[in-house]
């Protein structure tokens, strides 16, 4: 599913994503997300997101990272 948002989303564009409503995330779904908003030539900004949410999407991009810079 996070693949397909990124399919869907216009090249070099400016998205904002809302999160309202979103009470939960899987972490293979933030590994992709993080995974395709790396690879994604658009600016997202995301809204809206509860606390848990943010917190796995900021473990996976550290996560990210730390591999990426292996």
């Amino acid at each position: 599913t996070a693949k397909k948002i990124f399919q869907e989303i216009p090249n070099e564009s400016e998205v904002i994503l809302n999160f309202r409503n979103i009470e939960f995330m899987s972490r293979s779904f933030a590994q992709e997300y993080v995974f395709q908003k790396h690879n994604s030539n658009c600016k997202i900004t995301e809204t809206n997101m509860i606390k848990s949410i943010e917190q796995l999407l900021k473990i996976v991009e550290e996560d990210f990272e730390e591999t990426c810079l292996k």
